[in-house]
């Protein structure tokens, strides 16, 4: 467990189809979580997230039949990223409290 969340958006493919650059994609979910994360304690609010390059979808194989994430199959395809930002994380607090695993919040944006 460690003292900050990150997470996985996987946009919906309504914000897909409003053709916003990557920069413009960021901006407005940083605003998205900036609102969400005002109302959490501490502890809750995501400090980063990745933009996932697709929805998660049963035919991509991020979701189950039933809907419900697939998270081994989404920390394999994110494994980079999600590294990289616990890194950033790591570098900025003085030394981490418990172990750093893969946990990670995985978002839908509908």
């Amino acid at each position: 467990k460690r003292p900050w969340l990150c997470a996985v958006i996987s946009p919906s493919q309504l914000f897909l189809s409003e053709k916003l650059s990557k920069y413009d994609q960021q901006t407005k979910l940083e605003k998205i979580v900036k609102r969400i994360n005002n109302s959490l304690s501490q502890p809750e609010k995501i400090r980063k997230f990745i933009i996932a390059n697709e929805a998660f979808t049963v035919a991509n194989k991020m979701l189950t039949p039933t809907l419900k994430i697939r998270r081994n199959e989404i920390f394999k395809n994110y494994e980079k990223q999600i590294d990289k930002l616990l890194s950033e994380l790591t570098t900025k607090v003085k030394k981490p409290t418990g172990r750093i695993n893969k946990d990670c919040i995985l978002l839908r944006v509908l």
